[in-house]
């Protein structure tokens, strides 16, 4: 699996629920290939963490520990 890390304008990110539909609007066009599964986690109030697909527990911490892979040297 290789990865890359896709940056967001910070005046995107102010807007959660955009930046979330444009991703799937994204997905829905094909853009990241067959996505099988999707993890989600909110930093608000109390942290939110959101699976979807195939994203059981195990599979949610095998995809974050696979991006800290990517993202730390």
């Amino acid at each position: 699996m290789t990865a890359k890390i896709i940056e967001l304008d910070r005046a995107t990110i102010e807007d959660a629920a955009k930046v979330l539909r444009a991703i799937a609007d994204e997905i829905d066009a094909g853009k990241h290939g067959a996505v099988s599964a999707a993890v989600v986690i909110l930093d608000g109030d109390e942290m939110a963490l959101f699976g979807s697909g195939d994203a059981n527990q195990y599979k949610a911490v095998w995809l974050l520990e696979a991006a800290k892979k990517e993202l730390l040297p």
